[in-house]
């Protein structure tokens, strides 16, 4: 089932973001027309959010600095920003250590899974998946030509099972979150056909894996298949680095998953692209346990509906998924998008050492997003004003979170820079001025974080254009103070009050992590 279908208690948050273009380029006397779009229905807190793409897409401003701007700030600046009192809820502060491979899978997930019993073919074992605990992986030998049936059977709390099974390399080789056969949330891979004989596993994890909020206990089987089940799951394909794949996306089979073996520091790109019907693209790259890197609806950059990963720094050696999909609304009323599609990976970088010269900052797709008035959206970035329900313009700040990655041994942080890309709507930057950028030390992004940085919170920079920034002090702090992660606030001080939507939308935020031998 799709996020938005899921879970009753979900909660609709709208982001009144445009995206219609009145017809004329950026440079007219008229601003682009902005729509308030309604946003999808999400689980509360944790779960990134996409928005409908159903109007043309706005001219782009480019960052386009070859320099990047220095903070100037040597050191963490503290904030009076409020923090959410203590819940029953996961914080999603990560546990990132080494990964033990001493079952023989290798991972490429920085987030480390529960290690538990091997299996056997023909038999089943009880699990838990906890707040603090989202993926237990189960080991099991297997020989080519096999074909199983993998069971995950919630039997506690409000589980909603999701697996993955990976062959001996780590790489995915099928998935499911619904049971179809049986129509529950449950999951079930059938007819599965192995190719290597070996150590394989199985990932019994939740829908949204590490940011993912259901727990409870289950039951896992693994049996070989005699044939009184049809085939249930998505099995993936194989891709390689500057080479494409074609595949369609129907009702019956909305995903299609592509592996690809990557090493620590290779830079890459994901395109995905309508070929035929009305498909409306959604691309996500995952680590081999389902937890996901990056994703992109609509390349805002290059003005289309396709999507477009760019640039993404792989922060491990191993097996990576590409999961091609479609935007699906919460409007009832629209029907979900089905066609052809290509798929590109291209790799601009690569990284020829045994040890890499440069990693990346995970977005932590659970804490970072929009907070306008006293709502809030994940995973899309607006700065400046928007116009609320009641036709009033209210302060909207976008809030980046990144997960920093273990540096290899005999490397230490050399540089660190900011990207990203700025879409102006309305006056943009001519009418707001000054953008303000700021670390933040919020534990969890919620509503409460929109009140003003503290009086003695003073902005790393000031910008009256899109501009990379460096921020080498603040992620060489946050590696040696051992919370690795770093946060940034992006806001306007001035609204607009003209009853327009008048803001930068950042796409493509990126920390860019340069490595030196220590």
């Amino acid at each position: 089932m799709s996020p938005w279908q899921k879970h009753s208690g979900w909660l609709i948050i709208a982001l009144f973001l445009l995206a219609a273009c009145s017809g004329e380029s950026a440079s007219s006397s008229s601003a682009p027309t902005l729509v308030a779009l309604q946003g999808p229905i999400i689980p509360t807190r944790n779960v990134p959010t996409v928005t409908d793409t159903a109007t043309p897409l706005p001219t782009a401003t480019f960052t386009a600095t070859p320099e990047p701007t220095d903070t100037n700030t040597p050191t963490s600046t503290s904030t009076n920003t409020p923090t959410n009192t203590a819940t029953d809820e996961p914080t999603h502060t990560p546990t990132i250590t080494p990964i033990p491979f001493a079952f023989g899978v290798p991972l490429t997930t920085i987030f480390e899974p529960e290690l538990g019993a091997t299996i056997s073919i023909g038999d089943s074992i009880s699990g838990r998946i906890t707040s603090t605990q989202y993926a237990v992986i189960y080991p099991f030998n297997a020989n080519e030509g096999d074909i199983i049936d993998v069971s995950m059977q919630a039997t506690s709390g409000d589980l909603d099972p999701f697996l993955i099974v990976l062959d001996p390399s780590g790489a995915e080789i099928a998935r499911n979150d619904d049971d179809a056969l049986s129509g529950t949330f449950n999951s079930l891979i059938a007819g599965l056909r192995l190719t290597q004989t070996g150590r394989h596993a199985v990932v019994a994890t939740r829908f949204f894996q590490r940011v993912g909020d259901s727990t409870g206990e289950f039951n896992l089987s693994i049996s070989s298949n005699t044939g009184d089940l049809a085939k249930s799951g998505t099995f993936s394909e194989t891709i390689e680095y500057n080479s494409n794949r074609s595949g369609i996306i129907t009702d019956e089979a909305p995903q299609q998953v592509f592996v690809f073996e990557g090493s620590a520091g290779d830079t890459i790109s994901i395109r995905m692209s309508r070929v035929s019907g009305d498909l409306d693209t959604l691309v996500q790259l995952e680590d081999n346990l389902g937890n996901q890197i990056a994703q992109n609806d609509d390349d805002l950059g290059n003005q289309r509906f396709d999507s477009f990963i760019r640039e993404i720094v792989l922060p491990k050696t191993g097996p990576y998924s590409i999961v091609a999909t479609r935007f699906q609304s919460s409007n009832p009323d629209i029907t979900p998008t089905t066609g052809n599609f290509r798929l590109e990976l291209t790799v601009s970088e690569l990284n020829t050492s045994d040890l890499p010269d440069r990693t990346m900052g995970i977005i932590d797709i659970a804490n970072a997003g929009t907070v306008f008035g006293e709502e809030m959206t994940l995973g899309r970035y607006v700065v400046g004003d928007v116009v609320n329900d009641l036709n009033e313009d209210v302060l909207s700040q976008a809030f980046f979170t990144y997960i920093l990655p273990p540096l290899p041994e005999e490397r230490s942080v050399d540089s660190a820079t900011l990207e990203f890309t700025c879409i102006e709507f309305g006056l943009g930057f001519s009418g707001l001025q000054t953008m303000s950028v700021f670390e933040e030390e919020f534990d969890t992004l919620d509503v409460s974080v929109a009140a003003p940085p503290g009086e003695n919170t003073q902005a790393i920079v000031k910008l009256d254009s899109c501009r990379s920034i460096i921020v080498t002090d603040i992620v060489s702090e946050a590696y040696e103070d051992g919370s690795n992660r770093a946060q940034f606030r992006l806001r306007f001080e001035n609204i607009i009050r003209n009853r327009e939507n008048d803001n930068l939308e950042i796409t493509n935020p990126r920390l860019v992590i340069r490595l030196r031998e220590t």
